[in-house]
């Protein structure tokens, strides 16, 4: 189950961020597409940074198993919401 939904993970990154990245710089004239390209992909790489961090502190240091688990379904909640706020 879990190699299914890494596959489909990826699946769905692959496909997904290259569209995300050439529709950023599509309107961009051609002397400033490097620097849209790369104020675009900074961009990604420090929302992918702040995400993890968030993540790190929602998940905390569990002391027992019940608590980790309520732990990550904090986490669970955290990432179902963003990514709807991001859809």
């Amino acid at each position: 189950m879990l190699v299914a939904a890494t596959l489909v993970l990826g699946l769905g990154i692959g496909l997904t961020f290259p569209v995300l990245s050439a529709t950023a710089v599509s309107s961009l004239k051609a002397e400033r597409y490097a620097v849209g390209s790369a104020v675009n992909q900074t961009a990604r790489q420090i929302g992918g940074a702040i995400g993890i961090a968030m993540l790190v502190v929602i998940l905390g240091t569990p002391h027992s198993v019940p608590d980790a688990l309520a732990h990550f379904r904090h986490l669970w909640f955290f990432s179902a919401s963003m990514a709807a706020v991001s859809a």
